[in-house]
């Protein structure tokens, strides 16, 4: 393999990399809402915060607690050897014991959760909350463990608390500006909605990048090799 056909494949996943970092970041900033007041909202896609007030309430699955809305999820501890567990957070919870990983990893969850208003200091608009996905990092949470599975309840109450919510606001048949379920994400949340999937590297860079790296140091190698001998 020649010089030039080593420049061609640096050249090609210089390319390709880039590309796809460019993709990834236009297509964030397109989406990426900006935290607006609700009296400057229009129809698209928004990002508010504010303090919730409830319509009606329901009444969760665990706690029998009265909430506008909840998430509930059931963990499963999973390993080959008993341990004992040092922490646990939403989601999958990791601790190190012995050199090696413990892991509590979600069997099943649900969401429910009624219509409410947002409001903040300077108006207030109604939820229509079917198909919203509710993120709350330790925020009203409770905890059980039961039969080896650890059940986590996190409720979404009438409080002090401002909490983000991003959806798509559009007029209902009564000519009323709501926000609702659309194409893009819907969701109510304790903390920005960008911060819930921030990652180090782009998806596609971290996923290719690193076979056309060690494409790349195979190939300079080779060619290092080569020039040696």
């Amino acid at each position: 393999m020649d010089f030039l056909a080593i420049l061609f494949f640096l050249f090609l996943a210089i390319i390709i990399i880039i590309g796809e970092s460019q993709k990834r970041k236009k297509r964030k900033n397109r989406i990426k809402p900006i935290i607006s007041d609700i009296k400057d909202i229009s129809t698209g896609f928004v990002e508010i915060k504010g303090k919730l007030k409830q319509i009606n309430t329901m009444t969760s699955p665990m706690t029998r607690s009265e909430c506008i809305g909840y998430s509930y999820s059931i963990m499963r501890f999973n390993s080959s050897r008993k341990k004992s567990v040092s922490s646990i957070d939403r989601g999958i919870s990791e601790s190190k014991e012995r050199d090696r990983h413990i892991k509590w990893e979600t069997i099943s969850s649900d969401t429910a959760c009624n219509d409410f208003y947002i409001e903040d200091h300077t108006d207030r608009i109604k939820v229509k909350a079917k198909g919203i996905s509710i993120f709350l990092l330790n925020v009203n949470q409770a905890d059980k463990k039961i039969s080896g599975s650890m059940h986590t309840e996190n409720l979404l109450l009438q409080d002090d608390r401002e909490y983000v919510l991003v959806g798509t606001a559009k007029y209902n048949k009564k000519n009323e500006l709501i926000i609702k379920k659309s194409d893009n994400e819907f969701v109510i949340s304790d903390t920005l909605v960008d911060k819930l999937s921030k990652s180090d590297l782009p998806n596609k860079i971290s996923k290719y990048g690193l076979i056309f790296m060690l494409l790349l140091i195979g190939l300079i190698l080779l060619f290092v090799n080569g020039f040696l001998k």
